[in-house]
């Protein structure tokens, strides 16, 4: 697994969590509904920090939070 695949898993992980759509989450946390629907479908090559950053704060929850999932426990193909 790629590291933007275990990206793309706690997108929608914390989408589930909060019962909101990915369009929800982009007014949410101010990120366009391209970006996150892309990361989160794994369309995108790669997702910037920043944009991981926007959606940390959105959601107020830390950079540490948001890694704290099993997807990245997973080995990663970096």
């Amino acid at each position: 697994m790629y590291l933007k695949d275990a990206v793309a898993i706690r997108i929608q992980e914390l989408c589930s969590e909060r019962s909101i759509t990915i369009h929800e989450l982009s007014l949410l946390v101010n990120v366009s509904y391209s970006t996150l629907y892309n990361a989160a479908t794994r369309k995108t090559t790669a997702i910037r920090m920043h944009t991981i950053e926007c959606v940390c704060d959105g959601l107020d929850i830390s950079i540490a939070e948001f890694f704290h999932s099993d997807c990245f426990s997973q080995q990663l193909d970096l």
